[in-house]
C-alpha cells in the first residue's frame, strides 16, 4: 500500500500542539524521521530532557525491529521474503503480529484480511478461495503461504510498532509520550488530536489520556477503476461504505487493523464489535456525503 494515503490525512492536519500540552516544568523531547515509508514523530515530556532524548534514541531500536520485520519497502525484510519464497522461519516478533491478525480476522469476519495484497495492480488475481488468511499454514517455526498468495501487514503493522516504541519509552521510565505513525499511541495525557476527511475536512479533536487512534480513508487513493487502496477481499470491486473511519481503542494494533476494516462494514456490524472487544473505545464514522456519527460502547 502507499504510505501516503490511508491514516496520513489525520495526522497531517491533526497535529499536536505539544506547545500548549506540557506541564509546568516538563521538557519534550522528540524525534520526527520515516517509518514504512511515511512521516513519524516520537514525543516524549519528562524533568530532563537529555535522558528522554537517550529513551528516544532507544526506543527507535524497537521501531527499526519491525520494519525488518514488515516493511513492504524493504526487499530484505521478513515480509517481503516471505512473499518472494512462499514460505519463512518467523522471528517472535513476526509470530507476534501474526497472532493479532488472527484477532482482527476473527473480530471482522474475515473483512481485515492481508492477503488483499495479491489483489493490487501488477500482483495478480488470487487463484483460489483458499488464498485468505485462512489459507495460510504456519506452525512455531515455519510460515507458508497459498500459491498465488501475496500479504501486506500495512493495514495492522504500523500500529503494532507505535504499540512497541510506546512500551519502549514506559520500560525506559516515561509515562507521557505521544508515538504518531499515522496512528496515534498515547501514554498519559492530555494529547489533543484533529479529526478530519476528505469529504468534512477538519470537522474535530479527540483527547486521549492513553490509548491509540488511527484513522482510513479509501478515497485517498485509487488504483484502479473503481477499486480504492482498501480492498474487500471478498469483492475487490465493492465501494467502501465510509469516506473515512477512525477508531478509538487501547492499543494502536487494533485500532489500525479495525480502522482498515470498517471501511468495508457496515454500521450495524461495527457496532457489533464493541461487546466482542471490550478494548475497543469509539468509532466515528463519515459517510461520503460529510454526515458524521460516533459509535460507542452500549
Amino acid at each position: 500500500m502507499n504510505a501516503m494515503t490511508r491514516r496520513r490525512f489525520l495526522s497531517i492536519t491533526g497535529a499536536t500542539a505539544f506547545a500548549q500540552l506540557a506541564p509546568c516544568g516538563a521538557r519534550a523531547a522528540s524525534w520526527s524521521g520515516r517509518a514504512f515509508g511515511a512521516e513519524a514523530q516520537i514525543t516524549v515530556t519528562g524533568s530532563d530532557a537529555g535522558c528522554a532524548a537517550e529513551a528516544v534514541d532507544r526506543s527507535l531500536d524497537a521501531l527499526r525491529a519491525a520494519e525488518a520485520a514488515f516493511s513492504l519497502h524493504d526487499p530484505r525484510s521478513e515480509l517481503s521474503r516471505l512473499n518472494a519464497r512462499g514460505t519463512l522461519c518467523p522471528s517472535a516478533l513476526f509470530a507476534e503480529l501474526l497472532n493479532a491478525v488472527d484477532r482482527a480476522v476473527e473480530l471482522t469476519g474475515g473483512i481485515f484480511d492481508p492477503s488483499v495484497q495479491a489483489l493490487w495492480p501488477g500482483a495478480g488475481e488470487l487463484e483460489s478461495s483458499l488464498s485468505t488468511w485462512n489459507g495460510i499454514r504456519r506452525d512455531d517455526t515455519r510460515v507458508a503461504l497459498a500459491q498465488g498468495q501475496l500479504l501486506t501487514f500495512n493495514g495492522i503493522a504500523q500500529g503494532f510498532a507505535s504499540d512497541r516504541v510506546s512500551a519502549a519509552l514506559r520500560d525506559a521510565g516515561y509515562d507521557r509520550t505521544l508515538v504518531d505513525m499515522g496512528e496515534i499511541r498515547a501514554q498519559g495525557g492530555p494529547w489533543h488530536v484533529g479529526l478530519a476527511d476528505p469529504a468534512a475536512g477538519l470537522y474535530g479533536t479527540r483527547t486521549l489520556n492513553g490509548g491509540a487512534l488511527a484513522t482510513s480513508s479509501p478515497g485517498l487513493l485509487k488504483i484502479g477503476p473503481g477499486r480504492t487502496h482498501i480492498l474487500n477481499p471478498r469483492d475487490p470491486d465493492a465501494a467502501p461504505y465510509w469516506s473515512s473511519v477512525t477508531v478509538e481503542a487501547e492499543t494502536a494494533t487494533l485500532a489500525d487493523a479495525l480502522s482498515t476494516a470498517a471501511c468495508h462494514m457496515p454500521a450495524d456490524r461495527i457496532a457489533a464489535l464493541f461487546p466482542a472487544e471490550p478494548s475497543l473505545r469509539a468509532v466515528t464514522l463519515v459517510d461520503p456525503s460529510g454526515e458524521i456519527r460516533t459509535l460507542r460502547p452500549a
